[in-house]
């Protein structure tokens, strides 16, 4: 039987926290060293490569800009985004891994695409209104 006066028991129940301290403080030395030294320089090289990218598709979409279509937006990237699922979910439930695999890495390219796709838009209304006299 449990007996909470027995003095060989109390001091398993009293001030376990303190206990539980050097544990935690090598946790958060791992934790500190793996945010400085893996997952900051990979920011560093993810914001040089999205930064060139979004320089890239503006330019792309600058030149093209008497081609692309009016329809062609960043709502409608979405859509196309949201459509894709039913594709991948039928793939994968058949087995196939490739091809649901490209549809996920497509969506998830879109997603920066349609942000950047938006702030073209948004330019090319504010050069239009300039044209016209409007603010």
């Amino acid at each position: 039987m449990f007996d909470a006066t027995d003095p060989t028991i109390v001091p398993l129940f009293r001030n376990n926290r303190t206990r539980f301290i050097p544990l935690f403080d090598i946790i958060n030395k791992f934790v500190e060293f793996y945010l400085t030294g893996v997952i900051k320089p990979a920011l560093i090289l993810h914001e040089i490569f999205y930064s060139w990218l979004s320089i890239a598709i503006r330019t792309l979409l600058d030149g093209c800009s008497n081609y692309i279509p009016t329809w062609f937006t960043a709502n409608f990237i979405t859509y196309a985004r949201t459509v894709l699922v039913i594709p991948c979910i039928t793939l994968l439930a058949l087995g196939y891994q490739i091809l649901p695999s490209t549809i996920v890495i497509l969506v998830n390219s879109g997603d920066y695409l349609d942000g950047v796709v938006a702030r073209f838009w948004v330019d090319i209304k504010k050069e239009k209104d300039a044209r016209d006299g409007h603010k």
